[in-house]
């Protein structure tokens, strides 16, 4: 009999101490959950035909086509991956666009097959919600060797069109369309 009192009150001892734990263990926080603005990023996803056009001063633009898909991570980020020729070599980049919420920011980074930079990122929208503008530094091929400022702009055309430009800021503080790619939906 005395051993049975003894297993009940250990038992019973367990269960107080285990609830006790409970009650002083904080509820766990709630996951984030994406906002309007990650929500924005939705419209960048699917598979997409490009046509990318370089300008460079004093030449004529030199075209190329390629293609990239973009899809959600999460609903926080956009990644992409992007693919076709740049000057007659094959061409592969990856690039991540997100929403920070605690700095109230795009963010982003772009990292490609032929360079060791990596461009990271910083922006907001426009007013009309129509328009991502990033900026970044990165090396500019008219200045070897040194990290100038680009602005990055994606613009919305519509549920099967965004176009990309990518502008340099030249020595007068002048800024200037370095390249432009159009994005068509694949159907």
């Amino acid at each position: 009999m005395k051993t049975l009192s003894t297993a009940v009150a250990l038992t019973l001892l367990g269960a107080l101490s285990v609830a006790a734990q409970a009650a002083e263990t904080p509820a766990m926080p709630e996951m984030p959950q994406p906002t309007t603005q990650h929500q924005w990023l939705r419209q960048l996803t699917g598979d997409w035909t490009t046509k990318v056009t370089m300008y460079m001063p004093g030449q004529p633009p030199m075209s190329s086509d390629g293609h990239a898909t973009t899809r959600l991570v999460g609903g926080f980020w956009a990644v992409s991956e992007v693919t076709g020729q740049m000057m007659g070599d094959p061409f592969e980049g990856l690039q991540t666009i997100g929403f920070d919420a605690e700095k109230q920011e795009y963010v982003g980074s772009w990292v490609d097959s032929m360079s060791s930079h990596q461009w990271l990122h910083r922006g907001q929208l426009n007013k009309a919600k129509n328009q991502l503008v990033l900026e970044c530094k990165g090396p500019c091929p008219l200045q070897p060797g040194e990290l100038v400022s680009f602005r990055e702009v994606y613009e919305v055309k519509d549920a099967d069109h965004l176009v990309f430009t990518s502008y340099v800021q030249g020595e007068n503080s002048e800024w200037t369309k370095g390249m432009q790619i159009e994005y068509t939906r694949d159907r």
